[in-house]
């Protein structure tokens, strides 16, 4: 029976330091975070996002925005 309960009770703690240490994690819900001019870095991967219009046609039917 003392087996049985000190199973349990090492269970209970791997599950309390366990659910302890997702207090400490990062959000990574949102991991973009905007900078000057419209940049965007994604702070999980380091990468940089800029949006720019590299050249823009007009046409009657359909725009080309690249």
């Amino acid at each position: 029976m003392n087996l049985k309960i000190a199973k349990v009770l090492w269970i209970f703690q791997l599950c309390f330091i366990a659910s302890t240490m997702n207090l400490n994690a990062q959000n990574l819900n949102n991991p973009n975070k905007r900078g000057p001019l419209g940049t965007q870095v994604n702070t999980l991967t380091g990468n940089m996002f800029l949006q720019r219009t590299d050249i823009y046609i007009p046409a009657r039917m359909l725009d080309i925005n690249i």
